[in-house]
């Protein structure tokens, strides 16, 4: 009993001992947990100020290369009473691929996963390679505007200082702000007789997939001195012979004798027209507001359309007609804007490639009809048309995120 007793009393403390050293492991593994916790929530909090006085510096930048207007309405005495003393260049551009324009597409009610909409809404890429084909071959250019529905491309620094590189967003240069959000490039064009002052009276108008192959000068363009134009045209005839096939073409052919036929009603002159050529398209905004003067409730109804219709103004193909009775000195080219069209067809692609590359027309125009079920074929052809643009125009322009 004594031994017992003995033995007892020295179990107590080790007993004890042991309590207090479980104590501290358990106080020791709370503050573990607790530093933990508390620098992981540091580190996200850290983070996102981090982010948000990214996203509030990227807000601040975007300021300076945006160009806002209040009015609704363009000061047409401005544009009458100048002419050109430079030309800007005009670009239309969307994302499509962008989550957030595709919802508000999907929200319009239009379906983008049909072929045609996803080879229009498409972005590809081409937009980088098109802007450095003028800052290499047409460094005269004053300006670039970029129309675009609140977007900027993710290649283009917006801390830089100073670029020739502007944007308009949508808001700040259609007539009726109700029309917005629009999903259609007709619709856009027919706002263009009210684009902000800021906007040279002369202008080259550029899609993202129109490039420029090799030097030009002003004077393939304009005559500024004497305020004439060019136009270039295509030996496609839009005239009697076509109407009387209207219910055999398709739905674009279709609209552009829908076209023709309204100028043969407005001005009592049925005639042959020649189709325009597809690249880049010169405007003189005067002529341009003599449009909007004689088929303006005509362009409000094809601005009010967010996607496509068929009696929808073919904007260019009625501007020439406009230039050609109203700008009598004007000039003719034939051949200046090679098009071609890029389909999933991998054999033709390369030879309308290979036939950009070879010829003598001073643009070129690679127009967008991939079409496939397979993601990575999809791919590989891209990758194939961004091959060919890297080729053409490899230089990195000065606009240029340094990646």
């Amino acid at each position: 009993m004594i031994f017992l007793k003995n033995n007892i009393n020295i179990v107590k403390p080790i007993i004890l001992a042991n309590k207090i050293s479980l104590c501290l492991l358990f106080v020791f593994f709370i503050f573990i947990f607790n530093f933990v916790s508390f620098h992981i929530s540091y580190q996200n909090k850290n983070s996102e100020l981090k982010e948000y006085i990214r996203f509030q510096a990227d807000q601040t930048a975007i300021v300076q290369h945006v160009l806002h207007r209040e009015s609704d309405t363009v000061n047409k005495e401005i544009i009458k009473n100048r002419n050109c003393t430079y030309i800007d260049a005009v670009y239309t551009w969307v994302n499509g691929s962008d989550p957030i324009h595709m919802k508000k597409t999907r929200e319009a009610g239009i379906d983008i996963d049909t072929q045609e909409n996803s080879q229009r809404y498409r972005e590809i890429g081409a937009l980088r390679y098109s802007l450095r084909s003028i800052s290499k071959y047409a460094p005269w250019i004053k300006n670039i505007w970029i129309i675009t529905d609140s977007q900027i491309p993710d290649f283009f620094d917006l801390y830089k200082e100073y670029t020739n590189i502007k944007f308009i967003f949508h808001e700040s240069f259609y007539r009726n702000r109700s029309h917005l959000p629009t999903f259609n490039s007709q619709s856009i064009e027919s706002n263009f007789y009210n684009l902000p002052e800021e906007v040279s009276n002369c202008f080259l108008y550029f899609n993202d997939d129109v490039f420029l192959k090799g030097p030009v000068e002003p004077t393939d363009f304009f005559d500024l001195e004497n305020q004439n134009q060019v136009l270039f045209e295509t030996e496609s005839i839009i005239g009697l012979r076509l109407y009387q096939k209207y219910n055999r073409l398709d739905s674009y052919m279709q609209s552009m004798v829908l076209s023709s036929q309204l100028l043969d009603s407005k001005w009592d002159d049925k005639k042959e027209r020649f189709q325009c050529d597809h690249g880049v398209q010169i405007y003189n905004r005067t002529i341009l507001l003599t449009m909007n003067k004689e088929l303006g409730e005509q362009q409000s109804l094809t601005s009010s359309h967010k996607k496509r219709e068929l009696t929808d103004l073919q904007h260019s193909f009625i501007y020439n007609q406009f230039v050609k009775r109203y700008a009598p000195n004007h000039r003719i080219v034939k051949g200046f804007n090679f098009y071609g069209g890029v389909s999933t067809n991998y054999a033709e692609t390369r030879l309308i490639l290979q036939d950009a590359f070879k010829t003598n027309s001073k643009v070129i125009c690679l127009n967008d009809r991939l079409i496939s079920n397979s993601t990575v074929y999809l791919t590989q052809m891209v990758d194939e048309i961004t091959n060919f643009y890297q080729h053409m125009v490899p230089e990195p322009a000065s606009w240029e995120k340094i990646e």
